[in-house]
């Protein structure tokens, strides 16, 4: 009746008739319990024990599903980079996302967030001060970096030899972004499974809050994978060692 298992699971008037007779019972000459009331109730214990389990592994299982579905969508992704010869890849489309989040993430905008913003991931050949643009439109402010980003992409395009070297370094880039969005994402749903499990105590479904979180993880990283897109592919350095051969830097 010392058992673990006993003592989570059992009866509680096993521990009480435990603990009243263990001061009475000479450990060198222990009893065996051979009482069929006693039996049961151990036996109870057990199969509590056992369905506990059971219903923790269905939990585990049912809450990897979201990772699963992920996992499929961003290994889907990767494969299409990895083995498709031309990269499929809107550059225009994803620099406009990563500048609209940017200018909606700071209602109020300042010339030095904004120049902040421009040589942290846009560029570091940037020597300007915008104090004459309107940093209260949208449609301006990400213009603005648009034309910047057209720029320092047009220097990069002029170091590729044909079009398979360009196609080659946005391949890199991309996969570098998932790559790290995506060893983020696993660790946090990691994180988000304990977190929600303590939910069930205030009388919430840990399941639905759990899919609900990761959704949301889901899209946040999303986010995440343009403005990581965004800084590689503009703030990258392509260099050419001795041997001739070009070398890509991120930073």
């Amino acid at each position: 009746m010392e058992d673990q298992v006993v003592i989570k699971h059992g009866a509680r008037w096993l521990q009480k008739y435990y603990k009243k007779r263990r001061r009475q019972t000479d450990p060198a000459h222990p009893k065996e319990i051979t009482t069929r009331k006693f039996r049961r109730a151990i036996a109870q214990a057990q199969e509590a024990s056992d369905s506990a389990d059971r219903q923790q592994r269905r939990k585990s299982l049912e809450m990897d599903e979201s990772a699963q579905i992920q996992r499929q969508l961003i290994i889907g992704e990767r494969n299409r980079l990895l083995y498709h010869q031309q990269v499929d890849l809107d550059l225009a489309a994803i620099l406009q996302a990563e500048f609209t989040r940017f200018f909606t993430t700071h209602p109020a905008l300042t010339v030095d967030q904004l120049v902040r913003y421009i040589l942290d991931n846009v560029t570091y050949q940037y020597f300007a001060r915008p104090t004459t643009l309107d940093l209260t439109d949208q449609t301006t402010v990400v213009d603005y970096l648009m034309n910047i980003a057209r720029t320092e992409l047009g220097r990069k395009q002029a170091t590729f030899a044909d079009t398979k070297e360009e196609n080659d370094f946005y391949r890199i880039v991309v996969l570098k972004a998932i790559d790290e969005c995506w060893v983020e994402e696993i660790d946090g749903l990691s994180q988000l499974q304990t977190i929600v499990t303590s939910r069930s105590t205030a009388q919430r479904n840990p399941l639905y809050e759990y899919h609900k979180e990761a959704l949301r993880s889901y899209n946040a990283m999303r986010h995440d994978l343009y403005h990581r897109i965004t800084r590689h592919l503009l703030m990258s350095t392509i260099d050419v060692n001795k041997k001739g051969e070009k070398q890509i830097y991120f930073v």
